[in-house]
């Protein structure tokens, strides 16, 4: 092939992608007006306060959220519609790595000398002191939460609770607290919890957002035997790249390829 005629041809092959990158962004805006009308459910973050009885062990003190009511035990009003349409049938899902965190926590009281061991059975978890007067702490497994529907904040701007794992959250703060005492240092290596919800718009198309769900600290203050931990839960979704980018990607990837294939510098005559 000749310069000229390869000139010709990359002209012609940058005219397309530019045709077709805009035909693209023409689609995308499209799609994002049809998408502003769909529901969309998202999770606040939340600052919480965690108190831990080093005697004791009583791990399975529940995390105070700040921003919450805490008038129930085991949900809290997290959750808000902030897109324009209802969200229907919605179903929310918990996972934890709960044999993770039974063996590392098993291992710090190891380190730390105590008798007290933490048991994982089917639908619970059981904290054995050995010690009469303390005796024996419950926390049950649960995972999934329903709702029939939950109204976009234009119809009802409260929050609405959900089904809150707060064992799981409580385990990880006592991880991050008995590994100071332990090791010396923070073990960041926390048990996973995730998050995942699906729900439908009034047209009956389906949705699915995933969640990783960080447990952190801000300071750990010790009064006694009593340890104070303030902290925050973050709702890290689990992104996807948009269709859009990845298609003009791969279009670029291709238009490089192909300027290397015939080597457009070393045949030119410039």
């Amino acid at each position: 092939m000749t310069p000229d005629r390869l000139i010709a041809l990359v002209a012609a092959i940058a005219a397309l992608v530019s045709a077709i990158a805009a035909l693209m962004v023409v689609g995308q805006a499209s799609l994002q007006r049809k998408l502003s009308y769909k529901p969309q459910i998202v999770f606040k973050p939340q600052s919480f306060t965690y108190k831990l009885n080093n005697n004791k062990n009583d791990i399975f003190n529940r995390a105070h959220l700040k921003r919450s009511s805490n008038t129930h035990l085991n949900k809290s009003n997290i959750a808000i519609n902030i897109g324009l349409g209802a969200a229907l049938d919605v179903v929310i899902h918990w996972d934890y790595e709960y044999q993770k965190s039974v063996d590392t926590i098993n291992s710090y009281f190891s380190k730390l000398e105590k008798s007290t061991k933490i048991s994982l059975y089917i639908n619970e978890l059981i904290i054995d002191n050995e010690d009469p007067e303390i005796g024996y702490q419950f926390a049950s497994r649960y995972g999934e939460d329903f709702h029939d529907y939950i109204l976009s904040s234009n119809q009802n701007p409260a929050s609405t609770d959900i089904l809150i794992p707060f064992p799981c959250i409580s385990l990880n703060c006592a991880i991050l607290i008995y590994s100071l005492n332990a090791e010396g240092k923070i073990n960041r290596d926390l048990p996973k919890l995730t998050l995942a919800i699906s729900y439908k718009d009034i047209g009956g198309s389906k949705f699915k957002e995933e969640y990783d769900i960080e447990v952190d600290f801000y300071n750990i203050v010790n009064n006694g035997d009593d340890i104070l931990m303030n902290g925050k839960i973050i709702f890290n979704k689990i992104g996807i790249k948009e269709k859009t980018v990845k298609g003009l990607e791969g279009i670029r990837k291709r238009y490089a390829e192909l300027i290397n294939e015939n080597d457009f510098n070393k045949n030119s005559m410039l």
